[in-house]
């Protein structure tokens, strides 16, 4: 590096001094200044890297970074000296004064090299120098501590002592009472503690940095994961010693294995510190030095730097004072002006310009004629702000006035819930905190066994918001909720409307029950159903094998209308409810529009079958044909507009449109897109088997089942296959969607996947086949087994606190 001028450095130094006795003698021992920068030197202040200006105060926090051939030169406290040299990097981490005088501050040397000089230290006062492998304790010394991360670390002592240890951040983030429920930290704990070393004058002490750091981030590794475990088995403990009789006998219903869960995190401590007695800082015996190597010399440059800083420090002293004889000298001759700022508040925190002053009371002694933004800040009240511009000679007091800030208050149901807010922790169960008014702030609880409750709010003046955390328990509550026989073969998915579920069976009963399978009334229809219910205005449409079309009330089963059909409805199929009408395709190839009362508006013969529903889209009904036709119909007059030819039976897979678009598949295994305007295709997909299952859209993506086993999601617009889930049997059911998830049911199955990647989120097996698609009730499935049993579900297994 290039040589740095004693004599530019001294000058810049006095000229410091002269401007920052405007500074209290109280805020430069409570933060640091910038005595000299040279070259490339950044101060990073909050999330803002700026240039380094001399006589900048820094503050705890505060990180410095020195380019190359550059150098900066550092007051902390009230006489302690750092010299950070080239392409170094310190980070100012405490920078703190007992209100008995006592100073104990720590810096932290990421990389590079500095100088040091601290104070002659008092009982009970501090300096460290922290570096990523090790700590150096100042015992009243002059010392260069270098660091470099492919390298070495490097303490050289020219005067007085040092003690330097190992250090292992990642266990110093690790709460005390944490450790000590791990034996396995706890020894981890002790060995770093033997792990130190005392530094005497003309000595050197050695780290080797890549093998440390490496170990420590294995470390950092096993410690993360461990510290969970700890923190899961305390919950557990905590939990069994809190439990009421109403507990126990919850958890007895579902299973406690609790005790279980307490002897294998037993377990896992000792497999933990097994593998931790193998890394090298663990080897040795007590009192054996690892990592730590001591060598009774000093390389000449360290003296070097030493010396050189303690001239530079004794100059700038010596000329302080002449400079300081000068101002009083000035001061005498020329008006005094005076600015004094006094808070009625202990521990108000005055601010001049965006620069800290001091605390409660301080005196300046501003420009005249310059503008001063005053800004006083304490505990529990609103910001107080004023401005001064005082002229040459005058002398003005500002008193201080308060207003309460607002006081948010924040609850929670759950006993040792901790509150955060900002992301900073403020209490557990209950806290009231005043905040500023107007800021915005984000209130976080968390609490073991819960899902974390956050919101976010605007805290106005004059308001005192009180919010009380809604929890949500984290049970391991079980998949099934409710099986219940119900005497009948249920073969289609059930229809919900109004808190009843209606059901139609294979012998002709057609039955309403509420949510929780309790039976409300039932109708037999004499006559085998195959079709799916419709349900709208109170009104339950159903269409028997001997094409009888039922309408019947869907308070009490009672039937409404009847009419006769030319064909039934098959392999779920269902008719089609508007406000106005309804429409309907048979077994028969008749295609029926009906008013609402079962008359016939109009019928379409189409000349052969019909296995699956009609879809209405914009004025147009989609019929798929036996013929292999998709037919597009006037569904005001019932005329063809155009018909798609396809290469296979449409059979059960119900045709659905999105956008213009209309989408169907068939018995082939063929899946068509075909534009609903024009009648011309789009594009043509093509699976392993089968399609019988009607597809579902969501967004940009139409999810299709068949009997090849596979749930595919493919592109809208292009047919692209998005993902595919295997399921191993059929699907030849509908998917159901909610939120981020699609449900499946195939074979014996019940699959739930994310909607957007088709990973599987859960999956619940039974011991007979599923016979229906999944009925979505909140946060309940509905389904239909084989053997005439109704079953309900969960999606979540988590609920509410109560």
């Amino acid at each position: 590096m290039k040589k740095i001028s004693l004599a530019v450095f001294i000058i810049a130094f006095a000229l410091f001094s002269q401007s920052c006795k405007q500074d209290t003698e109280e805020q430069v021992k409570n933060a640091a200044k910038v005595m000299f920068a040279i070259g490339d030197v950044q101060v990073k202040e909050a999330d803002r890297w700026v240039n380094a200006l001399e006589n900048m105060i820094l503050y705890q926090g505060n990180e410095l970074k020195t380019g190359r051939d550059s150098q900066c030169n550092l007051q902390i406290g009230s006489d302690s000296f750092i010299s950070i040299k080239e392409k170094s990097h310190l980070v100012l981490e405490s920078l703190f004064k007992t209100i008995d005088g006592e100073e104990n501050s720590t810096v932290s040397l990421q990389v590079g090299r500095s100088v040091i000089n601290p104070k002659k230290l008092l009982k009970g006062e501090q300096f460290q120098v922290k570096t990523p492998t090790a700590i150096a304790a100042v015992r009243g010394t002059k010392f260069v501590v270098e660091s470099n991360p492919r390298g070495r670390m490097k303490v050289s002592v020219v005067d007085g002592k040092v003690e330097l240890k190992r250090r292992i951040p990642a266990l110093e983030e690790v709460e005390e009472k944490l450790i000590k429920k791990s034996e396995a930290l706890t020894t981890l704990q002790e060995k770093v503690e033997i792990e130190r070393v005392i530094v005497d004058a003309n000595e050197s002490a050695f780290i080797d940095n890549k093998k440390a750091v490496q170990e420590n981030k294995v470390i950092e590794k096993i410690i993360t994961q461990h510290v969970s475990e700890i923190e899961a088995v305390t919950a557990i403990i905590e939990d069994i010693k809190t439990d009421t009789a109403e507990d126990k006998a919850e958890v007895a219903r579902a299973g406690d294995d609790r005790q279980k869960k307490i002897e294998d995190f037993k377990t896992r401590d000792v497999k933990v510190k097994n593998v931790l007695a193998n890394l090298s800082i663990m080897k040795k015996k007590e009192k054996e030095l690892v990592q730590i190597k001591r060598e009774e010399k000093v390389e000449t440059q360290d003296i070097k730097a030493v010396r050189e800083l303690d001239t530079v420090i004794q100059e700038v002293k010596e000329k302080e004072k002449v400079q300081s004889q000068a101002a009083r000298e000035v001061k005498e001759e020329k008006p005094v002006t005076e600015l004094t700022i006094g808070s009625p508040v202990k521990k108000s925190a005055i601010y001049v310009n965006n620069r800290f002053k001091g605390y409660d009371t301080i005196t300046i002694s501003p420009e005249p004629g310059e503008k001063q933004e005053i800004r006083v800040s304490a505990y529990g009240y609103d910001d107080f702000n004023a401005e001064a511009q005082l002229k040459s000679g005058e002398k003005k007091s500002i008193a201080v006035t308060f207003n309460k800030s607002p006081v948010v208050t924040i609850s929670s149901p759950v006993k040792n819930s901790s509150i955060y807010v900002n992301s900073k922790f403020v209490g557990r169960d209950a806290v009231s905190i005043p905040q500023q008014s107007g800021e915005d702030i984000t209130v976080t609880v968390r609490a073991r066994g819960f899902k974390a409750f956050r919101t976010e709010l605007t805290v106005k003046k004059g308001d005192n918001p009180v919010i009380e955390a809604d929890m949500v328990r984290i049970v391991a509550l079980k998949r099934v909720k409710w099986i219940k026989n119900i005497n009948t073969d249920l073969r289609v998915r059930p229809a919900y409307y109004k808190n009843k579920l209606i059901l139609a069976s294979g012998n002709g009963k057609v039955m309403a029950t509420s949510r929780d399978g309790k039976k409300i009334w039932l109708v037999d229809l004499k006559r085998r159903i195959e079709s799916t219910p419709a349900v709208a205005r109170n009104v339950a449409y159903v269409i028997n094998n001997s094409g009888d079309f039922y309408a019947l009330n869907v308070n009490d089963g009672t039937v409404k209308w009847k009419k006769k059909l030319e064909g039934s409805l098959l392999f779920g199929s269902q008719p089609v409810i508007t406000k106005e009408r309804i429409y309907v395709a048979t077994t028969f190839g008749r295609v029926y529009a009906l008013k609402l009362n079962g008359k016939t508006v109009w019928c379409k013969d189409l000349e052969n079958g019909i296995y699956a529903s009609p879809v209405l889209h914009k004025g147009s009904l989609f019929v798929g044909a036996e013929d292999r036709n998709m037919y597009s119909l006037d569904a005001e007059k019932g005329s063809i507009q155009w018909i798609f030819s396809v290469d296979g039976r449409m059979v059960s897979a119900a045709p659905v449109v999105s956008g213009d678009i209309l989408y169907v598949g068939c018995y082939s295994g063929s899946f068509f897109a075909i534009d609903g305007i024009k009648g011309n295709l789009v594009w043509k997909f093509k699976t392993g088997d089968a399609i019988i299952s009607t597809p579902v859209i969501k967004d940009n993506y139409i999810y299709v089942g068949s009997n090849d086993g596979t749930l595919y999601a493919l592109q809208s617009k292009t047919g692209t296959v998005q993902w595919k889930f295997q399921t191993g049997s059929r699907v030849e059911t509908k998917p159901s969607i909610l939120g981020d998830n699609i449900f499946v049911t195939s074979g014996n199955s019940v699959y739930a996947l994310d909607v957007n990647s088709g990973a599987e989120q859960w999956k619940q097996d039974f011991d007979r086949q599923v016979k229906t698609s999944a009925t979505v009730i909140g946060n309940d499935l509905i389904i239909g087994l084989d053997g005439g049993s109704l079953a309900a579900l969960r999606n979540s297994l988590i609920r509410s606190y109560e």
